[in-house]
């Protein structure tokens, strides 16, 4: 038991629960729309997550400490560096408008862990109010986005709906961390629990579930060739169930773990 929760530990330490979750939800996408699967960007998309994530967490304290970090922290780096090098073979395998689109949120994701200038605190992440919606906006570009090529027969306003549809599903899965770190976020970050409450945040993210499911519907309703998919209902209850249920002292693996993996579910559900 002791070996099972250091693994899991491990597992969320090293970031590879974002990885895995990103990765679900793009091939979600490429099920749901176009019955391709592209390994290729499935691939680049784990491992290019799996290094962003650990150089936002870890690069500035390994910097600073690299002579006395645990043998974790060793392993984690080890993984992020072999992370980067396969990232890096899946890139050159891309096309390039892929490779442009990857140069975007690369530079998103640069500003939002490294300060503007040499000698100044503030990135994208210390923007007061705008942490939640940056995370959200690459999460997105990276699922729906990427994978463009693929969507032959969608038009561009159903890609735009479902560009929306999926920002608000990363916003929701954000709540329980943002109710989280309430207290642990610098106040300047000015993030949604911080502003208006716990109890109005949760009810922000079941009006989000709602609206989330209310696209879904819509999109049956004015696209012929579009069927209703319960999956989106289930996954929006299974989030409600989450949200509400969020505090302040919840476990280290609630979040981590159960809201991060509701991805993996959602595809086994898609495919079952």
């Amino acid at each position: 038991m002791r070996k099972l929760k250091e693994l899991f530990s491990f597992y969320i330490d090293s970031s590879m629960h974002v990885s895995i979750s990103v990765c679900c939800l793009q091939a979600i996408m490429m099920i749901k729309y176009s019955l391709i699967i592209n390994y290729d960007i499935l691939c680049f998309t784990f491992f290019s997550t799996l290094f962003a994530y650990n150089f936002i967490k870890y690069f500035a304290y390994i910097y600073e400490n690299y002579s006395s970090i645990s043998i974790k922290l060793k392993l984690i780096t080890c993984t992020s560096i072999f992370s980067s090098i396969f990232s890096l073979f899946f890139l050159f395998k891309l096309a390039l408008n892929e490779i442009l689109l990857i140069a975007l949120i690369s530079i998103i994701t640069f500003l939002y862990a490294v300060p503007f200038f040499l000698f100044s605190d503030t990135n994208l992440r210390s923007v007061r109010g705008l942490k939640i919606y940056v995370v959200a906006l690459v999460w997105t570009m990276t699922v729906v986005l990427l994978p463009f090529e693929f969507y032959t027969e969608l038009s561009l306003l159903f890609l735009i709906i479902n560009f929306i549809q999926i920002f608000i599903y990363v916003l929701i899965a954000i709540v329980p961390f943002e109710i989280r770190d309430i207290n642990i976020d610098n106040s300047r970050l000015s993030t949604i629990p911080q502003k208006i409450g716990i109890k109005n945040t949760k009810i922000l993210g079941v009006i989000l579930c709602l609206s989330f499911v209310l696209i879904e519907l819509l999109k049956q309703k004015y696209y012929s060739w579009y069927y209703l998919n319960f999956d989106f209902i289930i996954i929006s209850l299974l989030m409600i169930f989450l949200i509400v249920n969020s505090k302040e002292s919840q476990s280290k693996f609630y979040s981590s773990f159960w809201v991060e993996g509701v991805p993996i579910l959602w595809i086994v559900i898609l495919l079952i």
